[in-house]
C-alpha cells in the first residue's frame, strides 16, 4: 500500500487524528455520545439494542433493558473508539494494555493441534486490541473484506498489514486458503456471528429463536477436526484503559459431523459468553430480522413489537417441543 492511499480523504484524517488521541479522552467522548443517545430512547442504535434484548431476554423487567441497553449502547460506542486507536498505532500500543489473559494455556493447547486452530470470536467487547496479542503465538489466516468508504479501508488495512496475519478475500477462493492452512496445522480467526447469505447459513437457534447462522466455522471445524476455542477481551473492571482477555474451549459438538449439531453447538458457546456480560455484546445488529413473525420488528411500534415478540417465542417453543416427541 502506498503512503498516499493511506493519508488521502477527509474522513482519513480524522480517523489519524482521532487516534493519536489520548485513550481516556475517546472513552470520555464515547460515554458523552451514549448519554446524548439516551435521550432519545425511541430512535436509532439504543432503539434496536432494547429490541434485540427484549427477544433475548423475555424475563427480563422493562427497567433491566432499559439499564442493560444503555450499557451495551456505551460498550459499544467504547469499542469503535477503541478500535480507532488500535488501528492508528503501532501494535505495541494495543499489546501494552493487555493486562491479564484468563486460561491462556488453552489458546498455546489449541495452537498445537496438528489439524490446526480455529478461534471463533464474537461481535463481544473490543475484539481489535486482542489481535496484536494474538498475533505473538501465531500468523493467522483471516478473511477481509474491503470497507466501501476508501478511506476507511485504507486505515483499517494498513492495521492489518502491520500484523502477521494472512488475508484473504470473502469468497470461495478465501475459504479454500483457510481450509489449506488448517490442513496445514495453522490458525484462522472467525467473527460467526454475522447474518450470512442464505446460500452460507442455515437457521439454528439463538437465544431461544431460530436465526439464520453462518456455517463457515462449523464446515471448517467438520473437515478438517482442528482444535476450536473462544476468544474474548473486554475491559478490565479496575481499569477501563485496561483490557483482560479470556480464552474457552468452544462446545465439542462444534466438531459434530451432522452440520445442524455442529451450528447449534456454535451458537451455544457465543451465548454462554453473551450471558456472563449481556452489556459487552454489539447488540445494534440485526440479527434477528429473518425470524419468523418478526418481520419489521425493528421498525414497528412497541406494541406491535410485543405481540411479534411473544407470537415468535410461542412458535419457537412449539417446535422445540415438536422436535423432542
Amino acid at each position: 500500500m502506498t503512503s498516499s492511499s493511506q493519508t488521502s480523504g477527509a474522513l482519513g484524517f480524522w480517523l489519524r487524528l482521532l487516534s493519536r488521541l489520548p485513550l481516556g479522552f475517546l472513552q470520555a467522548f464515547a460515554a458523552l455520545v451514549a448519554g446524548i443517545f439516551a435521550w432519545f430512547p425511541e430512535q436509532g442504535m439504543l432503539r434496536t439494542v432494547r429490541r434485540n434484548l427484549q427477544l433475548a431476554f423475555p424475563n427480563w423487567t422493562p427497567q433491566q433493558v432499559n439499564r442493560i441497553a444503555k450499557r451495551a449502547v456505551h460498550h459499544q460506542l467504547l469499542s469503535i473508539m477503541e478500535f480507532v486507536k488500535c488501528w492508528g498505532n503501532p501494535p505495541a500500543d494495543s499489546l501494552n494494555r493487555i493486562i491479564k489473559v484468563h486460561d491462556e494455556s488453552l489458546l498455546h493447547q489449541a495452537l498445537q493441534h496438528p489439524n490446526g486452530c480455529i478461534a471463533i470470536v464474537p461481535h463481544y467487547g473490543s475484539w481489535e486490541i486482542m489481535n496484536a496479542w494474538l498475533n505473538q503465538f501465531a500468523a493467522p489466516v483471516i478473511m477481509y473484506k474491503p470497507d466501501g468508504n476508501p478511506d476507511l479501508d485504507a486505515f483499517v488495512l494498513a492495521a492489518r498489514s502491520r500484523l502477521n496475519a494472512t488475508l484473504v478475500p470473502t469468497d470461495e477462493t478465501g475459504v479454500r486458503q483457510i481450509f489449506r492452512a488448517l490442513k496445514q496445522g495453522g490458525f484462522t480467526i472467525i467473527l460467526p456471528d454475522h447474518i450470512p447469505d442464505a446460500s452460507g447459513g442455515i437457521v439454528s437457534p439463538f437465544f431461544g429463536l431460530p436465526v439464520l447462522t453462518s456455517t463457515l466455522a462449523a464446515k471448517l471445524a467438520q473437515k478438517t477436526q482442528c482444535a476450536v476455542v473462544q476468544l474474548s477481551c473486554i475491559r478490565s473492571p479496575q481499569d477501563p484503559q485496561s483490557f483482560e482477555i479470556t480464552v474457552e474451549k468452544a462446545h465439542p459438538d462444534l466438531l459434530s459431523r451432522d452440520l445442524g449439531t455442529a451450528v447449534n453447538a456454535l451458537n451455544i458457546t457465543m451465548q454462554r459468553l453473551i450471558e456472563r456480560a449481556p452489556e459487552h455484546y454489539h447488540w445494534s445488529y440485526k440479527r434477528f430480522k429473518d425470524t419468523p413473525f418478526l418481520s419489521g420488528y425493528y421498525h414497528c411500534d412497541d406494541a406491535s413489537a410485543t405481540v411479534m415478540r411473544q407470537q415468535a417465542h410461542h412458535a419457537a417453543q412449539q417446535q422445540a417441543l415438536k422436535s423432542t416427541l
